[in-house]
């Protein structure tokens, strides 16, 4: 699995700063674990210039071709080639199992804290997989390519694809799709859902919350309702890197949740320019 944890962490930064482009100004929240999966399945049924481009960008290790040697849909013309597996491509394989075991851990059930992650496909009915991709998405992601009706009825696709999405999410992801994503030009879809629910170790009050002001850059601030609690926890000071960071763990400290503090804001940004670029 370090073949993984690797890439997702070099594609992670890649990805941030390339969101930071686009929404200069604003708040961002994405799971770069949830992207690496679902761009992993669909690597696998690359080949070609698409799989040492999708490879460069993922960070997979360089020369891992996809390991399911044809692409993952066609319209139909009659019935797909099957086409063998490179046995050799051992860089490939290692890519997809380590994903098959990561899914495998995070899946797992446990007593102390809820966390899901699944994969999902959505194609164009009228379009034949090959037969080995959907032996191979199932092997290695559970996730067993869904045959939809683009064409002829978006709206309902559109529905049922939401349906599913809420129902890996606990019902707190709704109507993902709106009413003009999905239109009968619609091929494929790529979805990848994550829940994760757990209890902190140490719970702060309600009736300790109140508003401070959050500073926004070095002279504008912003009042926002902050909890308060006076105890102890683990704090790294990163003087090199301009920063602080506490870790806030959850009940049996399986999981923490790390954040990090920019040290103080001496311009006109938010103080995180200053860290980003030490950890790029």
């Amino acid at each position: 699995m370090e073949v993984v944890s690797t890439s997702v962490g070099k594609f992670t930064v890649d990805l941030f700063n390339k969101l930071n482009e686009t929404n200069k100004g604003k708040n961002i929240f994405f799971s770069p674990w949830s992207v690496s999966a679902a761009l992993a399945l669909t690597y696998l049924g690359a080949k070609g210039a698409t799989a040492t481009e999708m490879a460069a960008v993922l960070h997979f290790t360089q020369g891992a071709g996809a390991e399911a040697s044809s692409s993952v849909a066609r319209p139909s013309r009659g019935r797909p080639k099957r086409r063998k597996l490179d046995p050799e491509n051992k860089q490939a394989a290692d890519i997809h199992s380590g994903f098959k075991k990561l899914l495998s851990a995070i899946n797992k059930p446990r007593s102390t804290y809820s966390l899901r992650s699944a994969n999902r496909i959505y194609v164009e009915k009228t379009f034949l997989l090959v037969p080995t991709y959907i032996q191979l998405s199932k092997n290695y992601y559970k996730a067993e390519p869904q045959k939809i009706n683009f064409k002829t009825a978006p709206e309902q696709s559109g529905k049922e694809i939401n349906a599913w999405v809420e129902k890996q999410t606990e019902g707190k992801i709704k109507n993902l799709l709106g009413p003009r994503d999905v239109t009968n030009s619609t091929k494929l879809i790529l979805i990848n859902a994550i829940y994760f629910k757990a209890e902190w170790e140490v719970k702060f009050k309600a009736e300790d919350t109140e508003l401070q002001p959050f500073r926004l850059s070095k002279n504008k601030t912003k009042p926002v309702k902050m909890m308060h609690m006076r105890k102890t926890f683990p704090v790294l000071i990163m003087e090199t890197m301009n920063f602080k960071m506490i870790e806030l763990p959850y009940v049996k400290r399986e999981l923490s949740m790390f954040i990090l503090l920019p040290d103080d804001i001496k311009d006109n940004t938010t103080g995180l320019e200053q860290v980003r670029k030490p950890a790029t």
